[in-house]
């Protein structure tokens, strides 16, 4: 956060309040960061202050500008400072004045938060173009969430090894994280749930938090969940990898099939097997996401031969020797 110091109310004049606005575009300019009016320094500009506080969102420099700008002249306006010597706007002019820089207040901020989503981040992967969103107010860390790293395990692929998912054109939204596995409501409550996520069969998802400017090839952690192999959910707010990402690290987050749907044993499965077994394939979900990891985390800005598998409880200790071959690291 930094202070932009106004000058005192005794010695306002249209010079100095020139100067202060070259001043401000400058510092703004000359850092390289965005900035924007906090609505408690809207409000101590209204009511005539002697400092404004400007704390650093993820805004764009043009947005600061122009609000710096209008605020600067909006203070001017009401606090009925002389344009000229001798002459001081009146009442009338001054409440005209301020309605419509409300409304060109209100029309500019319209603009700028249409042409936000411009701005999200953007990846391209192996299979095509990802839209995801920042996860902090100062833009240093980006988060995709709802990312398929499999195909929908539904209708013929139920109870089938995991398909690696097919590749589209355009660009994808990464902005809302998936459903959750089909489970037993028994975790809703827990800190490993997220009730207020839908179920479906078509769960198989992850979820990427990475720092915006880190740089390339940052250690990646790749987390599994608990809840004894029948509930749980990789989007669960306690795994939020915000922090991580700030200190450096990449942190991806999976689901995987749960209960009789991702681990159901039965003679006609290991019939149709081609590997002459059944069951399991809640961790056959694991290592698709880990390839997928492999394949894809380096346009991220991660590293790929430096991956480091971890979880709690059912996620620590169903990671097996397959995993190895793409996760190179555990931590149980």
């Amino acid at each position: 956060m930094f202070t932009l110091k106004l000058l005192p109310a005794s010695k306002r004049v249209v010079s100095r309040w020139s100067s202060s606005i070259f001043s401000i575009m400058a510092s703004i300019s000359a850092s390289g960061k965005s900035a924007a009016l906090s609505a408690g320094a809207w409000l101590r500009i209204l009511i005539c202050p002697t400092n404004v506080v400007v704390e650093s969102p993820s805004a764009s420099a043009t947005r600061t500008i122009f609000l710096t700008m209008f605020l600067l002249l909006l203070r001017f306006l009401v606090c009925r400072i002389p344009l000229s010597r001798g002459r001081r706007y009146n009442m009338r002019k001054t409440v005209v004045a301020v309605v419509c820089g409300l409304v060109a207040l209100v029309c500019g901020e319209s603009l700028v938060l249409s042409q936000a989503s411009s701005r999200n981040p953007v990846v391209q992967t192996s299979v095509g173009k990802l839209e995801g969103r920042w996860a902090d107010a100062e833009g240093g860390v980006s988060v995709f969430r709802g990312v398929a790293f499999a195909r929908p395990p539904v209708r013929d692929l139920r109870w089938r090894p995991p398909l690696a998912v097919e590749p589209w054109d355009g660009t994808v939204s990464a902005a809302e994280f998936g459903p959750a596995c089909w489970q037993t409501r028994n975790g809703d409550n827990s800190p490993y749930g997220r009730g207020d996520l839908p179920r479906s069969e078509d769960c198989l998802t992850l979820n990427i938090w990475t720092p915006t400017n880190a740089g390339d090839r940052l250690p990646v952690m790749v987390w599994f969940h608990g809840g004894g192999h029948s509930s749980g959910v990789g989007s669960a707010r306690i795994f939020d990898g915000t922090n991580m990402a700030r200190k450096g690290v990449l942190l991806v987050t999976a689901n995987y099939r749960l209960g009789p749907l991702g681990f159901s044993a039965h003679p006609a499965l290991t019939a149709e097997s081609s590997h002459g077994s059944s069951g399991n394939y809640g961790i056959l979900d694991h290592i698709a996401a880990l390839e997928w990891v492999r394949d894809n985390i380096a346009a991220f800005g991660g590293d790929p031969s430096n991956v480091t598998i971890f979880g709690q409880s059912a996620g620590s200790w169903s990671v097996c020797p397959s995993g190895y071959d793409v996760g190179r690291r555990s931590v149980s």
